[in-house]
């Protein structure tokens, strides 16, 4: 009964949790991204602030009149100990959920926590889900009313879909520009594929721009040396030219902070095939995954 009131009183918070991630909504319907460069991430904001009242629901309500019954029930030692068990389970999963959403809320951590924050969502609406279907299979007078969890574990879903979906802003700020005459071009007498993509360093995001600026500017990829397989071929005050062989292809890649404008970050990347039919048949294949993945370095290079 505890738990229900409460949750029933939690409800009526709806309106103005909403109402914070007013435009969210209505950019969800249209299917256009927002972009959102400073302060939290509204929708996400109302999903961890209605997740924080489901888990104070659960613990406070849910203790004096689901847990404790339970505890002192008649039921036999298993199922009574496993039915215990699951809800202190749901009380954890609740509470990092509660930290998930916080946390991807956070503009600093949009572009990396956008799969979790997914995934949380996810498993969210399949709560509710669940609360729903044993409302309508099981023969209980009024099972709606004394199954009320929906009300407050679908709207977090929801909510934390919208704001994965509209207020993602670094991924959609990643341009497509011409490449340029001068960077990876003198490498080579010869490309078969090259591109270039460019994204803006936030005004606010002032830790990432001085983390660039060292990166680049102290030497840290000297020529030579490696992260991974890929090996520092070339670099100066704005640029270093990342290099790789496949044996039938080579590629390189660039990040540059133009001097012309310091406040943008740019990738830039060259193919040749050195064995021309499986090279250009391998790049054919991996070429949509590049592009994504240029777009995602570049979103966490600024984040």
């Amino acid at each position: 009964m505890i738990q229900r009131k409460l949750t029933l009183s939690a409800t009526f918070l709806l309106s103005w949790i909403v109402t914070l991630s007013d435009t969210s909504v209505v950019t969800i319907a249209v299917g256009q991204p927002r972009v959102n460069q400073g302060g939290v991430r509204r929708a996400l904001a109302a999903a961890c602030t209605l997740a924080a009242a489901t888990f104070v629901i659960h613990v406070v309500g849910g203790g004096a009149s689901v847990w404790r019954p339970m505890a002192e029930s008649a039921l036999a030692d298993e199922p009574r100990l496993v039915s215990l068990a699951v809800w202190h389970m749901s009380s954890v999963a609740i509470g990092l959920s509660v930290v998930a959403l916080g946390l991807g809320s956070l503009p600093r951590f949009a572009s990396r926590s956008r799969y979790l924050v997914i995934f949380v969502s996810l498993m969210w609406v399949g709560f509710g889900l669940c609360f729903v279907g044993t409302a309508l299979t099981e023969s209980v007078d009024d099972a709606f009313s004394k199954l009320p969890q929906p009300l407050l574990l679908l709207p977090v879903g929801i909510l934390g879909l919208i704001g994965a979906r509209s207020e993602v802003p670094l991924s959609n700020s990643v341009h497509e520009r011409e490449p340029r005459s001068d960077s990876i071009a003198g490498l080579q007498s010869r490309w078969d594929y090259r591109d270039r993509f460019v994204i803006p360093l936030l005004s606010t995001n002032t830790l990432s721009q001085a983390g660039i600026d060292q990166a680049i500017t102290l030497g840290r990829f000297r020529v030579d040396s490696a992260v991974g397989s890929w090996r520092v071929v070339r670099r100066d005050d704005q640029e270093i030219v990342f290099a790789d062989s496949m044996g039938f292809m080579e590629y390189w890649v660039s990040f540059l902070l133009p001097v012309e404008q310091t406040s943008t970050v740019e990738a830039s990347t060259a193919v040749r095939y050195l064995w021309p039919r499986s090279g250009r048949f391998y790049f054919a294949l991996v070429r949509p995954l590049h592009r994504r993945f240029i777009r995602l370095l570049l979103t966490t290079t600024v984040t």
